[in-house]
């Protein structure tokens, strides 16, 4: 059953009761210590106790895998969970995937839905990490294994998804990590695609890419300093916009250059990175509550760590930030998922930020572990 973008299910009405009780215990108690004389034993911690029947997101009330969370942690996790353990989560993925025809949202313990909705970059994300192992563990049999599939979801979602006339995501395409917010054929999401055709070429699978073509397309959302948001956004400065173009380390280097330039001199970076973005969303809000009004416009560690990380791979300064990220993290002894514009944890009326973030883990671990 859907309600507009959304669709409605068990774990998506369960999810809610779950989400206050979870955030009154944190206003009660307070973020609950980690384990860890220090961050990168925290991290490693906070991995280990995750990743359980499935690697859930975190450890109040984010109890479901995420795909693209556990993507986004795979290079930092692959540091200290068992290879083996990291090949059957990928392995699940991939068959459920293959027998549903595309790449759901969220996995429980023994089954799969979509929670809020279907997202863009969940396949994507899948690519890269796919890749990734393929890449840490030198495994060609599982590479060989599931080939075909990948390519099999690859055709299933060009064909559901991109513009083969523009070359970039369709405008319909309005769902990714930020599920409280409408952005038709995002920027973001077609950055992870651009990642995707050049890993898909890497592993050499039999596809037909478009990376110059979207890379054309994309570069008329640049404007000299950043590129916009999404199709038809006004212009302001977007995290992942563009942190993600240093992190896939796509675009040329004068573009990367750039981006960090302007990084460097926004408010996104204060007090610590990052800021989703430079002012606050409106109209594109899906839906506005007590407690996401401004959510996806505030401050994510794991887009923090996203852009220390691309900075780091382009060999451009990034501890002078990292030092700032860790104090906040450190004071609080855990991986936050979101602080508000103070740099104090997000907690508006009836909700808090979650902790125990496995996106924010593994990209730690990815940077300094």
């Amino acid at each position: 059953m859907n309600l507009g973008v959304f669709e409605l299910n068990k774990e998506s009405i369960i999810h809610i009761p779950r989400s206050i009780k979870s955030s009154l215990r944190t206003k009660l108690f307070g973020i609950p210590k980690a384990k860890g004389s220090n961050l990168v034993e925290i991290a490693s911690s906070i991995l280990k106790e995750n990743a359980r029947d499935v690697l859930i997101a975190g450890q109040g009330h984010f109890t479901y895998m995420w795909v693209t969370d556990f993507a986004k942690a795979f290079v930092g996790a692959a540091k200290v969970l068992p290879q083996a353990y990291l090949k059957a989560q990928l392995q699940r993925i991939i068959d459920d995937s293959y027998k549903e025809g595309y790449v759901p949202t969220c996995y429980a313990k023994k089954h799969i839905f979509n929670m809020p909705f279907r997202r863009q970059d969940n396949f994507t994300l899948l690519v890269h990490a796919f890749y990734n192992y393929v890449k840490i563990f030198k495994d060609k049999e599982f590479l060989k294994n599931n080939k075909s599939k990948i390519e099999f979801l690859y055709n299933n979602y060009m064909r559901q998804y991109f513009d083969f006339k523009k070359f970039i995501l369709k405008k319909t395409a309005i769902n990714d990590w930020m599920d409280t917010i409408a952005r038709p054929s995002s920027t973001y999401s077609n950055l992870c695609l651009l990642n995707a055709f050049n890993l898909c070429k890497r592993l050499k699978l039999n596809v037909k890419t478009f990376e110059k073509e979207t890379e054309k397309a994309l570069i008329k959302r640049w404007n000299g300093k950043y590129f916009l948001d999404y199709e038809g956004s006004d212009d302001y400065l977007s995290a992942d916009a563009n942190v993600f173009v240093l992190y896939f380390n796509l675009f040329s280097k004068k573009i990367k250059k750039q981006i960090f330039e302007t990084m460097e001199k926004s408010n996104l970076v204060i007090p610590f990175p990052l800021k989703a973005r430079d002012g606050e969303y409106g109209d594109q809000k899906l839906f506005t509550t007590i407690s996401t009004a401004n959510y996806h416009s505030l401050i994510w560690p794991h887009l923090g760590l996203i852009y220390l990380n691309g900075l780091k791979k382009n060999d451009m300064p990034y501890k002078h930030h990292l030092k700032r990220l860790e104090d906040a993290l450190w004071k609080y002894r855990n991986m936050i998922e979101v602080f508000d514009e103070t740099g104090k944890p997000f907690s508006p009326p009836i909700f808090s930020t979650e902790y125990g973030l496995t996106m924010v883990a593994g990209p730690y671990l990815e940077l300094v572990g």
